[in-house]
């Protein structure tokens, strides 16, 4: 593959970004390239030394945030017409509000997951605080009764565990939300990457 068809390749395969960042990536590896020339291999063998477009694509892509491509994906291409503002500019009394409505849901869903976590932890907290009331209070319930002080002992194991089990439960709820929230971003991210090549298709 010779230089100019593998910066090509890459730089069609970023339209997802701003014009500013591929360009920015395809110099940076044009500058690879040369300074392997510079070092005695010939053009074809510079450029099959390096990954291939697709997998340095594919990388820039997933590492680039994704607050660059949303605004990317959103921005008014200088290529639409005078009717696509117009639509746009029409249908914002439809859209706008559908926009705002899937954010607040979105929002809502993502406040409640993580509500949920609050809560989990919040017990831990609760019967570990419980746990530790109990063993203090034992010496002094023995003193009141054998039964008492056997009460509050047991009653302090129980929460003690409790709250080691509770512990564990909430620390694999916690990696699950983080989990999903990673799969759902990343989905996210593919989706806008493929609508960005998508449109610079179709252009």
């Amino acid at each position: 593959m010779t230089k100019s068809a593998f910066l090509a390749e890459l730089s069609g395969r970023l339209t997802a970004l701003p014009q500013s960042e591929i360009e920015k990536s395809v110099a940076y590896y044009s500058e690879i390239i040369d300074d392997r020339i510079e070092e005695g291999l010939d053009e074809e063998a510079a450029v099959n030394g390096l990954e291939s477009p697709a997998v340095i694509a594919g990388r820039i892509l997933q590492e680039t945030p994704i607050s660059v491509l949303v605004k990317e994906r959103i921005r008014p291409k200088k290529t639409a017409g005078a009717w696509s503002v117009v639509l746009i500019v029409l249908g914002f009394p439809v859209w706008f509000p559908l926009l705002m409505a899937a954010f607040a849901v979105t929002l809502s869903v993502y406040i409640v997951v993580w509500s949920v976590v609050l809560v989990f932890f919040s017990v831990v907290f609760a019967l570990g605080l419980a746990a530790v009331a109990a063993f203090a209070a034992t010496p002094f319930l023995f003193s009141e009764g054998t039964h008492m002080g056997l009460a509050a002992l047991g009653a302090a194991f129980f929460c003690a565990g409790a709250c080691i089990f509770a512990f564990f439960a909430s620390r694999a709820v916690t990696r699950g939300v983080i989990g999903a929230t990673a799969r759902i971003g990343r989905k996210i991210k593919s989706k806008l990457i493929r609508g960005g090549r998508s449109n610079e298709e179709r252009n």
